[in-house]
This record gives structure tokens, C-alpha cells and sequence, in this order.
């Protein structure tokens, strides 16, 4: 709910029994009507830890934390306080409520379309209105927010017609003569959201432009409450998100001058900076009127301060989904400022922007993970610094009048970059988890291997470059998008079907990839980092009309060129033992058996000193877990599944017992400690499905990376068992001869080729890491 001239007053006209009831009640009042919801949190979270709060109170904290966006403490709330309305009165002194049951599901109902769970909002929405049953007597503005996030949720979840309808439903909502009149703001911004939701801005103009009593209602309210006296108003959040819209309506029906005026306006307010999520989308459309004004400095200047808006939060959580009716593509962004880079030659900075655009994908990726492990000499300090950076990050979303304290958010800003310098400095691969950490191009090149170059792929909205970093200079190539992920689907068809067309699906991949890339004939060492759909790309089974890609070129591969800052520092080597080994684990299922498997880590480890094997029950997830951190090489021979849809559950496939249930998951990794110089991953595959991201390739990579591991040898398809034991086989002993990982590997890859052309056989296999 949002201040209303009805709320203001029944929060000032409630009733509180007791003299220290009353005080807090005093100042919760106090603290409602002015938007200072961070001070409820904190007065009655210390009420909390002397005695059990009542209904009334708790309800003040669960309005709190919605307004806050606190989401991991307003579920928890609204289900404590659902239990305390069933077991005694549902009355609650905030608003005047005489049942909070419909303000239960609303409140959980907008924090699940924020967090993008639709079908959840659909469902607490709809609870509110069954509970209404018609009647919104006394509850018009919990009718209007309902009817606004059953819209919103639905055109969101892909469902546009039900979301157009349910609009219509909200515009024709019955309300009494009394209730249309002082809720037609509420209804008027609830249509804009949902309008803006469909993406149908000429309505978004219509709907707001019919409120004009507006800056009425506005300046009453501010009176009223007392708030105007001290230089603070209650409704900031409110005509933030309104220009917002309103700006961003005029922009999308083309009225370019008035959107450009507008903005202008709310971005000089002093409360701008401090809605992050909206205030970045600001910045961002300022930079398209720019583009389409066709100033390119102005462009340039208004995307990187978005960026620099989007950096300062750490997660994707689309804290304001439910507020503007749409999820903003802070992707876009870089996108957008990329392309204006190398249109103006400056392709060094663009790569830079290339990098941290993968930094905040990841960044993304791991939201909503909160535990990481933390080790080594300072993890003390890291662990502490860490927790700060969480609250000062999630302190930029907290929602805050603005007064005449101007330094306010100017402080909280320089504390933040403080923080994320220290972490930086102390775990600089931790703080690369949670905040965009990237390696400029003179700093990534000073980390490559001797001779080496990076061609890195970056896309978006169906446009690809290819840039290739040798030598301080970056080239970067347009590469047509159009019809890619089908040729890539019928490369990887080819290859896993042993069709006899493969080597023409392979020339087809490499004139669109590689071919076109300039400055490639000048090294023969390469640092992959793909994009997207090129994930699952074996790179090394293109073909150049003369021969497959592998017999020229030796490869490796990174989730982004920045990574070589955190594999390319020396440490101790803790790890003493040789290789640890699990195939053919017992999954309960004979189909998932792999006798192949078996043999190939009983003939590894036979070949590598001071080895130990785990095969079937032995080869589970807890022993994986008590031994890896005591061997230098790990060799992983099971099942493995790729989850694109959810990255973090991408996993590893092990026996399980009564302390492990068998499932490794990337989001384990991120809490492992591994001091291993190589993994392998002998059987995984990675699915062409629907979604086709790259993310869950990423993932896992990262995953290991992050744990502690150099290299991660993995394959994108599953081999033939003999094959893979020959590939296998051949690996180990080059490395048993001196040659790097990376060598090694193509030189197995190579040997393999020979007995079992097709590309099947030998070219599943990749390596991720420093290569050495």
C-alpha cells in the first residue's frame, strides 16, 4: 500500500493499550507517516529480542520489510503473523485494519512478482480478492493492488491476454462514490504499471494523464501528516516510479523533447540515486534519447553512469518488477553502451565493458546464493568484510525519505566502494561473486601465456562481436547472428548422431565464427571466451575447408578473460597426493550404470602414483567431500547434468548414503575448498534445450574455479567408452611426460582422431583454467 490521506489518518487515529505499547505505537506512527520504514525495522526488531510481539507489531515489521524490500525477512514474517491472525485477533492498529488477512497475501503477493515468481503472486493475489468477495468497503486500496499484481504477474509469466484482461477488470472495478474519488491516484499508477507490464504506452500515458489531482493529493497528504515541516515527503517512492513511467511512455510513442525534459527533472531530484533499481533505468533511457538525438557523447556518458548505478547492487532480485509493471535488462545497458563504443573506435574500452558485462551476468547468476567458503590467511577479515558489503549493497535498495540531509546517500555510496575495495584487496575472487570485479585489456593481457591471444564472444539482442585481444590491441568483428543457434544445433546434431554431413556443418560454423575474425593467422595459442549459444561449441571440431581447427590451433577456455586474474596467482600447494578418482557410482538404477567408467579411473589410477579409486557405493558424494582437498588431480567419470534453466543446480552424479544425497551442485562448489591443479569431468553432457544461456556451463566451471581448481577438463557430449579410455589414457601419460594441461589434452585429442576420425570421439573435450 502506499500513503494515502485515509491511511495517514488511521494510523495517527489508532488505538494501543499500555504506556510502553504506546510509545512504540508512538513512534511507529511517527516513522509510518514519514517513510521511515528502516526505523520500524529497527525499533521493533528490538522489541523482538526482549519479549514476543504481538499481532499489531508484527504487522508493523512485515509492512516494514515489504516497503524495504527485505525479502528474506518478510516471508518468514508474513508467515508468523499468518499464524498469530488465526490463532487470535485479526485486528491490527496499522491502517486502521480491522482483519490483516487480505494485507498477508497482498504483501506476499507483490514480494513474489518482485522475485519473479509468478504463479506463487498469482495465487497470494487471488486469496486477497476471494477474501474481498466484492465487498471493498474499507479495502479499496488492497483491491486495486491485488487486481494490479494478478495483471502484472500474468503478462509476466508469458500469459499477456489474461494480463490484459485482468487490467480491464481493475479499470472497471465498483468502488463507492467517497472511495473512487480518494483512491484514483492509487488506481490510476496500479493501470500504468499494469499498462507498462504490456508494454502498451500509449494506455500508460492515457491512464495518468486522467489523474490530475495528482500534485493535490500529493501536497495535502505532505500537510496533513507533518511532513512537509520537515522537509521530507511521503510520497517520493510514489512520484518516482509515476515520472518514471510517465517519461519512459513518452520516450517508447516517440515524444522524444518532453521525455528528455522529464527526465531531467527526476534525475536532479535528491532522492533518485537512492531507488537504484529505478534510477539506473533512468540513466538508461536518458542515454537512448541520447542515441536516437544522435549525440553519441551524451549517450556514452548516460550509459555508463546506469552502469555504474547497477554495479553498486549486487543481485538481479527485481526489486521493483511489481512497483513499474516490467523487469528492467540491465544487460541492455552494456549492450547498448558497447555498441556506441566501437562505433566510435574506442574498441579497448569496449572490450573492458565486454568483461563486466560477463562479470554482472555472474554476478546475477549467484543472487541468490548468500554462502560462499571463505578460506586462506585473512578469511577471518573476509568473512566479516563480506557481510558488510551484503548490507551496505542491500542497504542501496532500503527505502528512505530523503530530507534536507543531502550527504545521506553520497555517505552510504562511499562506504559501499569503500567496502568493495577491502574485499577486493583481501578475497579478490570472492568479491568478483557478489560485485562486478573485471580486468582491464593491458591488465588481462599481462596475465596470458606466452604467445597467446584472446578471442572473446560477446552478444546481444541478435548482435555478436568477436574481439580479439594480441599484443594492446583489440580487434573486434561483427559476426552475423541470424539462424545461429539452429546451425549450432545441427553441428552438435551431426557431431552426436555420426552423420556423414558433420564436416560440412563444421565449415558452415567456422566461415561464420572464426573465418571472419581478423589478426587470428598471428598466434597459434588461444584463450576462448564464448558467449551464449557458443558454449556449447566445440571449437576445436570447426573446420576451415582443409582440416578440423584442432590440428592448427592449441585452445583453452574461460567464463570471462578476468578470470585469468584470480588462476594465475601463485599458491601453496597443499594437495601432495596424486589423483583421486570415482567412476561408475551405484545411482539405485542399473540404467545409469557405466562399467566403461569403472575400468577407465581403475586404469588412471593404476597409471598415476600415490592414486586411490572409489567405484560404485564407495564412489559417493561424502567421500568426494572428505578427500578432494588432499589430492592434486581429481578425475570425476559419472554422470553429470547440465541445468540451464537453474544454473546453480547443474550437478554431479554420486553415490549417496545417510550424509550426502548424491547430487554435487555447483552451488556446492562455491562451498568447497579444493587445492587441485586439474579436475576431470569424463561424462558429463550438456543438454541442447530450450534454454541455451551458457549460464550452466559457466556455472560449474566457476564453480571449480572458485573452489580452488586450475583446470577443468570436461566434455560437452558423452563419448564412446573406448575412446574416452584411450583420450584418457593418452591425457595422463603426456602429462606424466612434462607437457602443460592444454597440450596434453590436445595431444590426446589428436591421438584419438587418428583411430576414431569422426568427430564424435575425440572433439567432446575442453579444458578451463590457466592451461599449464
Amino acid at each position: 500500500m502506499i500513503p494515502t490521506l485515509l491511511g495517514i489518518a488511521a494510523v495517527c487515529m489508532g488505538l494501543w493499550a499500555g504506556p510502553a505499547r504506546a510509545d512504540t505505537y508512538s513512534d511507529v506512527s511517527g516513522f509510518a507517516t514519514t517513510g521511515r520504514f528502516d526505523e520500524i525495522e529497527r525499533l521493533i526488531e528490538g522489541v523482538a529480542k526482549k519479549r514476543e510481539l504481538s499481532n499489531q507489531e508484527r504487522h508493523a515489521l512485515c509492512f516494514a520489510y515489504s516497503k524495504t524490500k527485505r525479502y528474506d525477512r518478510l516471508l518468514p514474517c508474513l508467515d508468523a503473523l499468518e499464524k498469530g491472525l488465526e490463532d487470535g485477533s485479526p485486528h491490527t492498529w496499522l491502517f486502521g485494519l480491522d482483519d490483516a488477512t487480505p494485507v498477508v497475501h497482498l504483501m506476499r503477493a507483490v514480494a513474489r512478482t518482485d522475485l519473479a515468481q509468478y504463479r506463487e503472486a498469482l495465487a497470494e493475489a487471488g486469496k486477497a480478492v476471494d477474501w474481498l468477495d466484492g465487498d471493498t468497503d474499507g479495502f479499496a486500496d488492497i483491491a486495486i493492488e491485488a487486481y494490479a499484481v494478478r495483471s502484472i504477474a500474468s503478462t509476466l509469466s508469458g500469459d499477456a491476454e489474461q494480463g490484459r484482461k485482468l487490467a480491464g477488470d481493475l479499470e472497471n472495478l465498483e468502488l463507492g462514490w467517497g472511495e473512487a474519488q480518494d483512491f484514483a491516484t492509487i488506481r490510476s499508477l496500479a493501470l500504468a504499471r499494469c499498462f507498462a507490464a504490456l508494454g502498451d504506452y500509449p494506455q500508460v500515458l492515457r491512464v495518468i494523464r486522467e489523474d490530475d489531482n495528482f500534485e493535490w493529493r500529493v501536497w495535502a497528504d505532505n500537510l496533513i501528516s507533518g511532513a512537509s515541516l520537515r522537509g521530507v515527503s511521503n510520497w517520493v517512492w510514489v512520484e518516482l516510479p509515476r515520472g518514471f513511467l510517465l517519461n519512459r511512455a513518452l520516450l517508447e510513442t516517440g515524444q522524444l523533447a518532453e521525455a528528455r525534459e522529464g527526465l531531467d527533472k527526476l534525475l536532479a531530484a535528491p532522492a533518485a540515486p537512492a531507488n537504484g533499481e529505478i534510477f539506473w533505468m533512468m540513466l538508461y533511457d536518458r542515454g537512448r534519447i541520447a542515441v536516437r538525438e544522435g549525440n553519441t557523447d551524451d549517450a556514452i556518458r548516460y550509459f555508463r553512469q546506469a552502469i555504474e548505478a547497477i554495479e553498486l547492487q549486487r543481485s538481479s532480485i527485481n526489486t521493483e518488477a511489481a512497483k513499474i509493471g516490467f523487469v528492467g535488462d540491465k544487460q541492455a545497458v552494456y549492450a547498448e553502451l558497447i555498441e556506441m563504443l566501437l562505433a566510435a573506435g574506442r574498441n579497448n574500452t569496449a572490450f573492458d565493458y565486454m568483461e563486466r558485462s560477463k562479470a554482472r551476468a555472474l554476478v546475477d547468476m549467484l543472487a541468490a546464493k548468500n554462502d560462499f567458503l571463505v578460506s586462506g590467511a585473512r578469511s577471518g577479515e573476509a568473512r566479516e568484510t563480506f557481510s558488510r558489503l551484503k548490507e551496505a549493497m542491500l542497504q542501496r535498495q532500503v527505502q528512505v525519505p530523503v530530507s534536507g540531509d543531502a550527504t545521506r546517500g553520497s555517505v552510504q555510496t562511499m562506504s559501499l566502494e569503500e567496502i568493495k575495495a577491502r574485499l577486493a584487496v583481501i578475497a579478490p575472487d570472492l568479491a568478483s561473486l557478489i560485485s562486478v570485479s573485471s580486468l582491464t585489456t593491458s591488465d588481462v593481457e599481462a596475465r596470458l601465456n606466452a604467445e597467446e591471444a584472446v578471442l572473446e564472444y560477446y552478444g546481444h539482442g541478435g548482435k555478436l562481436y568477436a574481439a580479439l585481444l594480441h599484443e594492446g590491441k583489440v580487434d573486434v568483428t561483427e559476426i552475423a547472428s541470424d539462424g545461429l543457434q539452429e546451425a549450432v544445433r545441427a553441428f552438435r546434431r551431426a557431431i552426436e548422431e555420426r552423420t556423414d554431413d558433420v564436416e560440412a556443418q563444421a565449415r558452415t560454423l567456422y566461415d561464420r565464427l572464426i573465418r571472419p575474425v581478423k589478426g587470428l593467422e598471428r598466434t597459434a595459442n588461444l584463450l576462448i571466451v564464448p558467449h551464449g549459444i557458443l558454449h556449447y561449441v566445440s571449437f576445436g571440431a570447426l573446420h576451415d575447408g582443409d582440416d578440423y581447427w584442432l590440428e592448427k590451433r592449441s585452445m583453452r577456455f574461460l567464463p570471462s578473460a578476468s578470470v585469468v586474474g584470480f588462476i594465475d596467482v601463485p599458491k601453496e600447494v597443499r594437495a601432495p597426493k596424486q589423483l583421486l578418482a570415482f567412476g561408475n557410482p551405484d545411482l539405485g538404477d542399473p540404467r545409469f550404470d557405466l562399467p566403461s567408467a569403472q575400468r577407465e579411473v581403475e586404469v588412471i589410477s593404476a597409471m598415476v602414483p600415490e592414486s586411490r579409486a572409489f567405484v560404485r557405493a564407495q564412489a559417493s558424494e561424502t567421500e568426494f567431500k572428505q578427500n578432494a582437498s588432499r589430492y592434486r588431480y581429481l578425475h570425476i567419470a559419472s554422470h553429470g547434468e547440465y541445468n540451464a534453466d537453474n544454473a546453480l543446480q547443474s550437478r554431479l552424479l554420486l553415490a549417496k548414503d545417510g550424509s550426502n544425497d548424491g547430487s554435487l551442485t555447483t552451488d556446492e562448489l562455491y562451498n568447497l575448498q579444493l587445492d587441485a591443479d586439474m579436475v576431470t569431468l569424463s561424462a558429463c553432457e550438456t543438454g541442447l534445450g530450450t534454454v541455451l544461456s551458457g549460464d550452466d556451463v559457466v556455472g560449474l566451471t566457476r564453480g571449480f574455479l572458485y573452489a580452488g581448481a586450475s583446470n577443468i577438463v570436461a566434455s560437452l557430449w558423452q563419448v564412446d567408452d573406448d575412446a574416452t579410455t584411450l583420450l584418457m589414457q593418452t591425457f595422463y601419460r603426456r602429462l606424466d611426460a612434462g607437457d602443460s594441461k592444454r597440450h596434453a589434452l590436445r595431444e590426446a585429442q589428436l591421438v584419438t582422431r587418428k583411430k576414431y576420425p569422426h568427430p564424435f570421439f575425440w572433439a567432446a573435450f575442453f579444458i578451463t583454467g590457466n592451461g599449464r
